[in-house]
């Protein structure tokens, strides 16, 4: 396991290249039921907080759980993670992405041929990961 804990983790994309997933979200039709069957499948801990739900383990956060956006659509969010943010995004802008959702901790985007993609801050996640 490695030190961030288990809501943390780097794929290898390429050589000498990885992905961090920095946050995980998940967008339910009924975010406090989502929440609440989470926390009792995983013996999570489930607590309010401003437009949704903290999942956690101990002092973990393992996910949070927002209103689905989309109609018909319930779909988990993975964040990918970057050393500078709003740069990131501002390149993305620039190759054609727009901002489609913004919060404290991350941003989705969607590019009309890449899809939707979420960015947040890789060092703020690790932070808020090692309580």
């Amino acid at each position: 396991m490695d030190s961030y804990g288990p809501a943390y983790f780097e794929l290898t994309a390429a050589p000498h290249s990885t992905i961090t997933i920095a946050r995980h979200e998940l967008r339910a039709f009924d975010p406090a039921f989502a929440a609440s069957t989470f926390a009792r499948v995983f013996d999570w801990t489930a607590e309010p907080i401003p437009n949704g739900w903290r999942l956690s383990s101990g002092l973990q956060e393992m996910a949070t759980v927002r209103a689905a956006v989309l109609p018909g659509i319930t779909q988990w969010r993975h964040y990918i993670g970057v050393d500078h943010l709003e740069a990131a995004v501002a390149r993305a802008e620039v190759l054609g992405a727009l901002v489609f959702e913004r919060d404290d901790s991350g941003v989705w985007l969607q590019h009309p041929v890449a899809g939707e993609f979420g960015l947040a801050a890789s060092k703020s996640i690790r932070d808020a990961c090692t309580w």
